[in-house]
């Protein structure tokens, strides 16, 4: 009991203390929100192909997808997109959807524009995703809450990635091979707060947080030879620091908290891309992509104190040994020639993406499973009609989880009064919360309040969609 009174403490003042300052803090430099394209893609040429994208993408999302592809355009390219989404997650009986689900994207491209021999080799790109509230949310949850962490918190920041690219090889007979690095822009947290007892004897706070930045590579190869098109693409691990120290004074005594969290995070992910494109007009693309989740330490705070005539105290976070994801995609395109050089693209996918949340028999319920992934969309490609080419893309995703029973262990069975084995730890099984006597009857059996326990069901799905504006420059 005193753990969980001590996690809500924990949760409810500092750490939203200092989700508000940060509000107040980032909200003043231009504010914006989420990053959709980890779970959802950006752009809705990509997105409606299943995001298999590495080995065909080209344009600003390329910054994303495959820096490389910044360099496989000809002319500089504008890029304007939107995208909504909405889920319905089953926690028990009640439907769970994702806060904040409307974004935008905004990107450019452009050669730097050498003569001769570098001419059209070296080229800019960058790509901004953002809401327009604010830059960035961090949600903690207690260890027994049930969530969905992969839908949950990873959506919800401002995403920039500024890229180079270059053209290392561009001849019709050995075919194009380009190189593009980019950089996942973000900023950590970190300070004080120092609480002491105001006049009135309530606890009044100073609050000093700073912003330390934060960059993580994003890079890729492409190659292009005639019909066959080959990528590779590495996303660093990326996750939002959260650290700050709180200095309290409370009755004459002092009571310290160290907070530290990791939120907003996606894993080390590598990318092996192949397409082939027709001259009628047919594209069809493989994505293959590996994601090292194992690395990642988990949603939950960790908290450290130093209390008076106590010492030290080390919160109890939960130890969850989340496993590497693998994923496969696969997309289509059909380009439908129109009178007046219109284009009609019409385009499809689908993906499986395997789980890295594994089987909680203890105390932590975290929601997830496999993944299918299907995609529909379209456009018109109005060609040369306006004077320059102008493109819209529409599309829709559907996120199914298949399926899934989380059961929890007992590390003693009701039978036993009083319980003879030593209890299993709390992320390997539940034990009764009330201590057995016989004299009592009220405390027989087992008495468990964790909200998963004696298991939970996972299912549900979210759908997405999107419009994009693209035109060259």
């Amino acid at each position: 009991m005193y753990q969980r009174t001590l996690s809500r403490r924990v949760v409810a003042a500092p750490v939203v203390g200092v989700l508000v300052v940060l509000g107040l803090v980032l909200g003043t430099g231009g504010e914006g929100r989420a990053n959709s394209a980890e779970i959802f893609g950006v752009g809705s040429k990509t997105s409606a192909m299943g995001d298999a994208a590495t080995a065909l993408v080209s344009g600003p999302t390329a910054a994303y997808y495959n820096p490389a592809g910044l360099a496989n355009g000809d002319r500089a390219q504008l890029h304007f997109s939107t995208l909504a989404y909405k889920g319905w997650l089953k926690v028990r009986s009640d439907n769970h959807s994702i806060d904040n689900p409307y974004e935008f994207a905004l990107g450019l491209t452009v050669a730097v524009p050498f003569k001769g021999k570098l001419h059209h080799r070296i080229w800019l790109g960058m790509l901004l995703i953002a809401h327009p509230d604010i830059l960035a949310r961090v949600i903690s949850h207690l260890p027994t809450d049930p969530f969905y962490p992969y839908f949950d918190n990873r959506t919800q920041r401002l995403v920039l990635i500024p890229g180079l690219a270059f053209r290392l090889l561009d001849s019709k007979r050995r075919g194009r091979l380009t190189l593009g690095l980019g950089a996942n822009v973000f900023a950590g947290l970190t300070g004080v707060i120092i609480g002491e007892e105001g006049a009135s004897r309530s606890l009044e706070a100073r609050v000093s947080e700073g912003l330390s930045g934060i960059f993580r590579v994003v890079a890729g190869l492409r190659y292009t030879w005639r019909w066959l098109n080959l990528g590779f693409a590495y996303r660093q691990q990326f996750s939002m620091p959260f650290k700050t120290d709180s200095f309290n004074f409370v009755a004459g005594g002092d009571l310290n908290l160290n907070v530290d969290a990791q939120g907003l995070f996606t894993p080390h992910t590598f990318v092996l891309g192949m397409a082939v494109k027709s001259h009628k007009g047919l594209s069809v693309a493989l994505d293959l992509s590996y994601a090292l989740w194992s690395l990642w330490r988990g949603p939950f705070v960790d908290v450290t104190s130093v209390l008076p005539l106590v010492g030290n105290l080390v919160g109890d976070t939960p130890q969850v040994e989340f496993k590497d994801v693998f994923a496969v995609r696969v997309g289509a395109e059909y380009r439908v020639s129109l009178p007046r050089k219109l284009v009609l693209p019409l385009r499809a996918g689908v993906g499986f993406e395997t789980s890295p949340v594994p089987d909680q028999p203890g105390r932590t319920n975290l929601l997830d499973g496999h993944k299918l992934m299907f995609s529909l969309g379209g456009g018109l490609d109005l060609g040369r009609l306006l004077k320059r080419r102008v493109w819209v893309d529409v599309h829709l995703r559907l996120h199914v989880l298949v399926p899934r029973t989380i059961r929890k262990k007992i590390s003693v069975s009701a039978e036993e009064c009083p319980a003879t084995a030593p209890p299993l730890g709390p992320d390997q099984a539940l034990s009764d919360e009330v201590p057995c006597d016989r004299t009592d009857d009220t405390t027989l059996g087992l008495q468990i309040s964790n909200p998963g326990y004696p298991y939970l069901k996972v299912r549900g799905f979210v759908l997405s969609g999107g419009f994009s504006l693209g035109m060259d420059l």
